[in-house]
């Protein structure tokens, strides 16, 4: 359980989206499609509670823009958005700290 809420908190967290998205380096970037598929394969193995089926279908249904620059992706892109909210959701519902894993891992 810990493992997927550590795979979730990087598609929670607006902080590391900046950081690893729009303010990414050659060497310290996420991809957000991995953080997609990450996400989706984390939580096969969750519980079906509601945030969970919610942010499972988010993924699956999700589609980028195309053309996209990180910074809309992040800021202003309605549905990857949403998703961020959905997994705050989850992480919230199994007591996960986000805050503190931002302190420890930004």
């Amino acid at each position: 359980m810990i493992r997927t809420q550590k795979i979730i908190a990087p598609l929670a967290s607006l902080k590391a989206q900046e950081r690893y998205i729009v303010h990414a380096t050659a060497d310290e970037y996420y991809l957000p499609d991995e953080l997609l598929e990450q996400a989706l394969s984390a939580l096969e193995l969750e519980s079906n509670s509601v945030h969970v089926k919610k942010l499972k279908e988010q993924i699956n249904n999700f589609s980028f823009p195309d053309p996209y620059l990180p910074q809309e992706l992040v800021h202003e892109y309605k549905p990857w958005i949403y998703i961020r909210e959905l997994a705050i959701a989850y992480l919230k519902e199994v007591g996960f700290d986000l805050l503190k894993w931002e302190k420890n891992e930004l």
